[in-house]
């Protein structure tokens, strides 16, 4: 899967490597706080250091990593308070990003966002693990994204998008995910966009994770030790 270092034309090694190790982080193979050794990577990846510190040194700008200078690179620690930054920032471009999709979006790019949407929900119906949860919403906020237009928001609105989701699939189990909900949102949503009613397409998307936000706020540990 390639997140959003994304490149029209050659994948350099960096860049392969920063997408191999952005999904064991998602994975959860390291936890917060975990050392991660340059000298595993290059082994595990058959990937040069030159190239695994370009990409530690993305993940670093990303938020999901420390590099600490004569010591080594670290998984970032868990933090509430900065957790709950995060998620309330990434609202608010979120949101910017469902208003101008709905001025900005072609009709190819809503019939195909709610073509991705009607394929998932025959695929996805019944799915109960987190990770299914995370693809498909993955897919649904890059595809609102896209739909503004602008590369500068798309990239920015992405890499905090992933962020967020690094905190919680690291943090909460398959339980806290409901996907048929998740679709429930999603539609009103996509009919605001379709009917390029900016206003409350920004209003309903920064409503949604709002309320998402809430859900999860007493949820969430004040400390992982």
């Amino acid at each position: 899967m390639l997140f959003d270092y994304e490149t029209k034309g050659t994948i350099t090694k960096s860049l392969i490597a920063y997408n191999k190790i952005k999904e064991e982080l998602m994975s959860g193979l390291w936890n917060f706080g975990d050392e991660i050794s340059v000298t595993e990577l290059i082994s595990k990846f058959g990937i040069s250091r030159s190239p695994i510190m370009d990409a530690l040194k993305m993940l670093e700008n990303d938020g999901f990593i420390m590099i600490i200078p004569q010591s080594g690179c670290r998984v970032i620690s868990y933090s509430k308070s900065e957790m709950l930054d995060q998620l309330i920032l990434s609202s608010s471009i979120e949101a910017l990003c469902a208003e101008l999709a709905a001025s900005n979006h072609t009709e190819k790019e809503i019939n195909d966002l709610k073509h991705y949407q009607q394929q998932s929900k025959q695929l996805l119906g019944n799915a109960t693990e987190k990770i299914h949860y995370y693809k498909y919403n993955r897919e649904v906020h890059y595809r609102i994204a896209k739909m503004t237009h602008s590369s500068r928001i798309m990239k920015e609105t992405m890499r905090m998008l992933d962020l967020n989701y690094f905190y919680i699939l690291n943090l909460f189990d398959d339980s806290t995910f409901d996907i048929l909900e998740s679709f429930n949102y999603h539609d009103e949503i996509f009919q605001f966009i379709e009917k390029r009613d900016a206003d409350k397409a920004f209003m309903f998307m920064r409503r949604h994770i709002r309320a998402y936000i809430d859900l999860l706020k007493p949820r969430l540990p004040s400390t992982i030790v």
